[in-house]
C-alpha cells in the first residue's frame, strides 16, 4: 500500500488507544524513493513509537514525521507527555526501534524532547 498508506493506517487506528489523533506529516518523495525492507521497518518503528505513547507518556498530543531526500529517511515520533523513563533504551520496544535502524545502517534515539516529552528520531539511508 506504501508507505504514505500505511502510515496513515496506524495513525488512524491508534486514535482509541491515545485518546487522540497524532499528527501525520510527510515531506519528500515517500512512496517512491523508500525500499520495501525500510517501509517495513519504518512502519513497525511507528507502531511501537504511538504504542509506547499510549502505554507510558500520559501524552495529549503526538507528531509522526517523516522526511524523505538527500539519500535518507528521518522519522521523528514526538509527543508532549512525561518524557522518558530511566535506563537509556532497555525497554524490549526501545530497543527494537534502535536495531531496526542498525540493521539497516542508520542510528535511532528515544530521549526527552525540547519542551518536555519524548522525541523518537529514526534515520536510515535510503
Amino acid at each position: 500500500g506504501g508507505v504514505q498508506s500505511e502510515l496513515r493506517r496506524i495513525v488512524h487506528e491508534s486514535r482509541p488507544g491515545l485518546g487522540f489523533r497524532p499528527e501525520l506529516r510527510l515531506d519528500g518523495p515517500v512512496d517512491t524513493a523508500v525500499p520495501e525492507e525500510v517501509c517495513v521497518a519504518l512502519v513497525a518503528v511507528v507502531r511501537e513509537a504511538l504504542s509506547n505513547v499510549a502505554k507510558h507518556a500520559q501524552a495529549s498530543s503526538a507528531q509522526v514525521h517523516l522526511r524523505v531526500g538527500g539519500g535518507e529517511a528521518v522519522l521523528t515520533v514526538t509527543d508532549d507527555g512525561v518524557g522518558p523513563g530511566p535506563g537509556d533504551g532497555h525497554g524490549h520496544g526501545r530497543r527494537n526501534i534502535v536495531a531496526r535502524a542498525t540493521d539497516l545502517g542508520g542510528t535511532a534515539s528515544i530521549a526527552a524532547g525540547p519542551d518536555g516529552g519524548t522525541t523518537v528520531t529514526w534515520q536510515v539511508p535510503i
